[in-house]
């Protein structure tokens, strides 16, 4: 059984017993199913995937579309705008350095973030947690300017009851 839907496939077409009506569709990359959709309409009975490279998935790659696309000049409303455009893919749009671009991450690489975060959050005491809450705070108090001490207890509750809730999630 192969470890990933993910991989270099050689497609073929499913044919007659003898082969003679067997179609090869090439050797492409990427997940069965996106393959098998793309090339629905090149197959006889059904498609036939034969793994020829077992590869890793790529976790994230900038990502920019063309001058024509119109999102060149989209400045602060280009990931607004690639969110709706990418709403029904299972990736996550965020900002990155290069000109006009964009960076998509997979579902799967920010579920394992998120798994990894819950971990260590996990190993955390209540008082580990009331500390690094603490600390957030500090660093926020050097970027912002909070009024008064309920304002700065009132933040630094809210981040230890959010730290709190996270790792029992």
């Amino acid at each position: 059984m192969y470890k990933s839907t993910y991989g270099l496939w050689e497609v073929t077409t499913e044919g007659d017993v003898e082969g003679r009506s067997t179609n090869h569709l090439g050797t492409h990359k990427g997940h069965i199913d996106e393959i098998a959709l793309h090339l629905a309409n090149q197959n006889y009975y059904s498609l036939t995937f034969k793994l020829v490279e077992a590869i890793d998935e790529p976790k994230e790659v900038n990502v920019q579309l063309d001058i024509e696309s119109g999102t060149w000049d989209m400045r602060d409303d280009l990931i607004p705008e690639m969110k709706k455009f990418f709403a029904d893919r299972p990736i996550h749009i965020e900002n990155c350095n290069y000109f006009s671009s964009f960076k998509i991450t997979t579902e799967k690489n920010i579920r394992e973030e998120d798994r990894k975060k819950k971990n260590i959050l996990d190993k955390l005491s209540d008082y580990e947690k009331e500390l690094l809450a603490e600390e957030i705070m500090n660093l926020i108090e050097n970027h912002i300017e909070i009024q008064d001490d309920r304002e700065y207890y009132e933040l630094k509750e809210d981040i230890e009851k959010f730290l709190k809730e996270k790792s029992k999630e």
